[in-house]
């Protein structure tokens, strides 16, 4: 449970990798209930093609996105538009939680498995310019142009 527990943090850095679980999700009865943006792999990019590489990366870009302004969208505090980002984060939230599901006794193929990643990430791109995030400009009234 504490990531800061020195026999953890001992662990972790002598590890090609970790799992986290996570009590919230287990509590939400979130199976299995781990936590992907805890959870690292160093072995990952050398046994991993680069194609599903880079979707693992969109895929912890939307999951921390949407985790990021989570508490925001619950409150109503962040209306749809304000944020391109955030609203493709939320348009693709429900399948990214699915694709973290897995009940007892399912069984996943890999390349299965792979597939559905590259569909779920392909329409995010985390490298577009910071303003692409910002709204559009408001244009100035006719007072103001003229100023």
């Amino acid at each position: 449970d504490d990531m800061t527990d020195p026999v953890a943090d001992s662990a972790r850095s002598l590890l090609d990798g970790h799992v986290v679980l996570s009590r919230k999700l287990a509590e939400l009865g979130h199976y299995p209930a781990v936590d992907p943006l805890a959870s690292v792999s160093r072995l990952m990019n050398s046994v991993v093609s680069k194609e599903h590489l880079l979707a693992s990366q969109r895929f912890k870009a939307i999951y921390a996105t949407y985790q990021g302004a989570e508490d925001m969208i619950n409150i109503g505090a962040l209306a749809p538009g304000a944020n391109r980002r955030i609203d493709r984060a939320v348009s693709l939230i429900d399948r990214v939680n699915e694709f973290l599901l897995q009940p007892i006794g399912q069984r996943c193929e890999f390349q299965q498995t792979v597939k559905w990643l590259l569909d779920i990430t392909k329409s995010w791109d985390f490298l577009l310019p910071a303003e692409q995030d910002l709204p559009p400009e408001v244009p100035a009234g006719p007072n103001e142009a003229d100023a």
